[in-house]
């Protein structure tokens, strides 16, 4: 049985919902509509204006597996809230401000299998060296 992926589409003001479409210059309090989808499994958020803040409404979607940032200006802090969710298998934060420091945030997400971070301030020194104490 094939699963359907629903992308949200929320205006820059919140308007024109459609079902069928990616969430394009989301705010906080766009995401916060969505912290009773239990459901929601994918997540794009293009040309982001969601902080830290705004994601922790997302921290309870126990079923959220793939999230897709293109855009994120908040990214080191908010790869710190999101390293917290459960079930991410799947991060795409691309075109973002990612930095060193705050990817090595992501090797605390024991579920992940996929990461996008092209096109990131992150640099090859990051690569050179583990992100995470191996005891």
């Amino acid at each position: 049985m094939k699963k359907a992926v629903f992308r949200i589409k929320i205006g820059e003001h919140g308007q024109n919902r459609d079902p069928l479409e990616t969430l394009q210059y989301p705010d906080d309090a766009d995401v916060k509509q969505l912290q009773d989808a239990t459901n929601l499994e994918r997540l794009v958020l293009d040309n982001s204006k969601v902080t830290s803040r705004g994601l922790q409404h997302l921290a309870e979607l126990k079923k959220l597996k793939r999230l897709e940032f293109k855009g994120m200006e908040d990214a080191d802090n908010s790869v710190k809230v999101i390293a917290t969710f459960p079930s991410i298998e799947y991060l795409a934060i691309s075109d973002s401000t990612l930095t060193n420091e705050a990817a090595s945030q992501i090797a605390k997400m024991q579920k992940l299998r996929y990461l996008d971070i092209s096109n990131t301030k992150i640099d090859s020194g990051f690569f050179a060296r583990p992100p995470c104490r191996v005891p």
